[in-house]
Protein backbone atom coordinates (compact mmCIF):
# COMPACT_ATOMS: atom_id res chain seq x y z
CA UNK A 1 0.00 0.00 0.00
CA UNK A 2 1.29 3.42 -1.18
CA UNK A 3 0.89 5.88 1.35
CA UNK A 4 2.28 8.70 -0.63
CA UNK A 5 -0.73 9.75 -2.48
CA UNK A 6 -2.63 10.59 1.30
CA UNK A 7 0.41 12.34 1.85
CA UNK A 8 -1.27 15.45 0.87
CA UNK A 9 -4.21 15.17 1.63
CA UNK A 10 -3.32 14.45 5.55
CA UNK A 11 -0.46 17.01 5.77
CA UNK A 12 -1.69 19.61 3.21
CA UNK A 13 0.57 21.12 0.38
CA UNK A 14 3.18 23.95 0.80
CA UNK A 15 0.29 26.99 0.53
CA UNK A 16 -2.28 25.36 2.65
CA UNK A 17 0.26 24.54 5.42
CA UNK A 18 1.05 27.98 6.14
CA UNK A 19 -2.28 29.37 7.27
CA UNK A 20 -2.49 27.00 10.29
CA UNK A 21 0.95 28.74 11.99
CA UNK A 22 -0.44 32.29 11.70
CA UNK A 23 -4.44 30.99 12.97
CA UNK A 24 -2.76 29.23 15.76
CA UNK A 25 -0.51 32.30 16.94
CA UNK A 26 -3.57 35.01 16.27
CA UNK A 27 -5.74 32.33 18.90
CA UNK A 28 -2.83 32.45 21.56
CA UNK A 29 -2.76 36.29 21.29
CA UNK A 30 -6.72 36.32 21.50
CA UNK A 31 -6.58 33.55 24.49
CA UNK A 32 -3.79 35.65 26.29
CA UNK A 33 -5.80 39.36 25.73
CA UNK A 34 -9.17 37.75 27.12
CA UNK A 35 -7.43 36.15 30.00
CA UNK A 36 -5.79 39.02 31.16
CA UNK A 37 -8.96 41.25 30.82
CA UNK A 38 -10.69 38.66 33.09
CA UNK A 39 -7.65 38.80 36.09
CA UNK A 40 -7.59 42.58 35.89
CA UNK A 41 -11.35 42.66 36.28
CA UNK A 42 -11.40 40.50 39.18
CA UNK A 43 -8.16 42.18 41.15
CA UNK A 44 -9.79 45.62 40.63
CA UNK A 45 -13.13 44.72 41.64
CA UNK A 46 -11.77 43.08 45.18
CA UNK A 47 -9.60 46.38 45.47
CA UNK A 48 -12.69 48.69 45.34
CA UNK A 49 -14.13 46.41 47.97
CA UNK A 50 -11.61 46.42 50.54
CA UNK A 51 -12.22 50.45 52.32
CA UNK A 52 -15.66 49.88 52.96
CA UNK A 53 -15.50 47.20 54.74
CA UNK A 54 -18.13 47.37 57.89
CA UNK A 55 -17.03 46.05 61.07
CA UNK A 56 -18.08 42.97 62.42
CA UNK A 57 -18.98 43.79 66.58
CA UNK A 58 -21.55 41.87 69.01
CA UNK A 59 -22.63 44.01 71.50
CA UNK A 60 -25.14 43.25 74.11
CA UNK A 61 -27.58 45.65 75.34
CA UNK A 62 -28.77 45.94 79.27
CA UNK A 63 -31.58 48.16 80.47
CA UNK A 64 -30.81 49.90 84.17
CA UNK A 65 -34.26 48.01 85.70
CA UNK A 66 -34.03 50.79 88.87
CA UNK A 67 -34.81 53.40 86.01
CA UNK A 68 -38.30 55.48 86.71
CA UNK A 69 -39.75 57.58 84.32
CA UNK A 70 -41.71 59.25 86.71
CA UNK A 71 -38.87 60.81 88.36
CA UNK A 72 -39.18 64.65 88.45
CA UNK A 73 -35.82 65.97 86.86
CA UNK A 74 -32.26 64.75 86.13
CA UNK A 75 -31.22 62.14 83.50
CA UNK A 76 -31.02 58.84 84.55
CA UNK A 77 -29.30 55.91 83.56
CA UNK A 78 -31.50 54.16 81.32
CA UNK A 79 -29.02 51.39 79.66
CA UNK A 80 -26.15 50.18 78.71
CA UNK A 81 -24.42 49.26 75.50
CA UNK A 82 -21.23 46.88 75.74
CA UNK A 83 -18.68 46.11 73.36
CA UNK A 84 -18.23 42.00 73.86
CA UNK A 85 -16.28 41.20 70.84
CA UNK A 86 -15.23 41.81 67.38
CA UNK A 87 -13.29 44.88 65.69
CA UNK A 88 -12.71 47.79 67.05
CA UNK A 89 -14.72 51.16 66.27
CA UNK A 90 -13.21 54.68 66.54
CA UNK A 91 -16.14 55.86 68.77
CA UNK A 92 -16.22 58.88 66.27
CA UNK A 93 -17.43 56.43 64.08
CA UNK A 94 -20.26 55.11 66.15
CA UNK A 95 -23.99 56.60 66.72
CA UNK A 96 -26.30 55.40 68.99
CA UNK A 97 -29.98 56.01 67.98
CA UNK A 98 -32.66 55.41 69.90
CA UNK A 99 -36.39 54.88 68.62
CA UNK A 100 -39.58 54.82 70.78
CA UNK A 101 -42.35 52.17 70.71
CA UNK A 102 -43.50 53.27 67.62
CA UNK A 103 -40.35 53.50 65.70
CA UNK A 104 -40.03 57.07 65.73
CA UNK A 105 -36.65 58.66 66.45
CA UNK A 106 -36.43 60.30 69.86
CA UNK A 107 -32.62 60.79 69.39
CA UNK A 108 -29.17 60.21 67.46
CA UNK A 109 -26.06 60.70 68.98
CA UNK A 110 -22.39 61.14 67.40
CA UNK A 111 -19.71 59.95 68.85
CA UNK A 112 -18.19 63.18 68.57
CA UNK A 113 -20.97 64.63 71.02
CA UNK A 114 -20.57 61.53 73.49
CA UNK A 115 -19.74 62.97 76.91
CA UNK A 116 -16.81 61.93 79.13
CA UNK A 117 -17.97 62.82 82.72
CA UNK A 118 -22.08 62.40 83.33
CA UNK A 119 -21.68 65.90 85.77
CA UNK A 120 -20.96 67.56 82.25
CA UNK A 121 -23.42 69.56 80.99
CA UNK A 122 -24.76 66.89 77.66
CA UNK A 123 -24.21 68.37 74.35
CA UNK A 124 -26.33 65.97 72.16
CA UNK A 125 -30.00 65.44 70.48
CA UNK A 126 -32.93 65.37 71.92
CA UNK A 127 -33.02 63.88 75.83
CA UNK A 128 -30.88 61.06 75.08
CA UNK A 129 -27.15 60.96 76.16
CA UNK A 130 -24.37 58.71 75.71
CA UNK A 131 -21.54 58.94 78.30
CA UNK A 132 -18.27 56.68 78.23
CA UNK A 133 -14.42 57.42 78.58
CA UNK A 134 -13.19 55.96 75.93
CA UNK A 135 -11.84 56.79 72.58
CA UNK A 136 -12.26 53.13 70.67
CA UNK A 137 -15.43 51.19 70.76
CA UNK A 138 -13.96 48.02 71.67
CA UNK A 139 -13.82 44.57 73.90
CA UNK A 140 -15.07 46.11 77.39
CA UNK A 141 -16.07 49.63 76.35
CA UNK A 142 -19.51 50.49 77.82
CA UNK A 143 -21.62 53.10 76.09
CA UNK A 144 -23.85 54.61 79.38
CA UNK A 145 -27.30 55.52 77.98
CA UNK A 146 -29.01 58.13 80.07
CA UNK A 147 -32.20 59.64 79.48
CA UNK A 148 -34.02 62.53 81.04
CA UNK A 149 -36.75 61.64 82.91
CA UNK A 150 -38.71 64.61 81.48
CA UNK A 151 -38.06 63.47 78.29
CA UNK A 152 -41.11 64.31 75.44
CA UNK A 153 -39.34 61.58 73.62
CA UNK A 154 -40.44 57.97 75.24
CA UNK A 155 -43.57 56.92 76.04
CA UNK A 156 -43.53 56.68 80.63
CA UNK A 157 -46.18 54.41 81.47
CA UNK A 158 -46.84 52.80 84.99
CA UNK A 159 -46.81 49.61 82.85
CA UNK A 160 -43.73 50.27 81.42
CA UNK A 161 -43.39 50.68 77.46
CA UNK A 162 -41.09 49.44 74.55
CA UNK A 163 -38.00 51.29 73.41
CA UNK A 164 -35.21 50.57 70.44
CA UNK A 165 -31.38 51.16 70.84
CA UNK A 166 -29.50 51.03 67.63
CA UNK A 167 -25.27 51.13 67.27
CA UNK A 168 -24.80 52.42 63.77
CA UNK A 169 -21.21 52.65 61.80
CA UNK A 170 -21.32 55.82 60.34
CA UNK A 171 -18.38 55.44 57.50
CA UNK A 172 -20.41 52.09 56.01
CA UNK A 173 -24.10 53.56 57.43
CA UNK A 174 -24.27 50.26 58.34
CA UNK A 175 -26.85 49.26 61.63
CA UNK A 176 -24.17 46.67 64.02
CA UNK A 177 -26.45 46.35 66.54
CA UNK A 178 -30.55 46.60 67.32
CA UNK A 179 -32.30 45.81 69.41
CA UNK A 180 -35.86 46.43 71.21
CA UNK A 181 -36.28 46.52 75.27
CA UNK A 182 -39.04 47.35 77.63
CA UNK A 183 -38.88 50.05 79.33
CA UNK A 184 -39.43 49.07 83.36
CA UNK A 185 -42.15 49.74 85.20
CA UNK A 186 -42.51 53.01 87.11
CA UNK A 187 -42.71 52.96 90.26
Amino acid sequence: MDLTKYKSKLIGNESERAVSPVIGVILMVAITVILAAVIATFVMGMGDDLGDSTPTTNVDANVNSDWDGDESGGEVELAYLSHSTGDSIDMENVRVVVRDDNGAQVASVDGADFEADPSEDPDSDGDVYIYTEDDEFDAGTTLTVKADSNSNGLEYTSSGGDFTLQVIDIPSSTTIHDTTHDLPESS
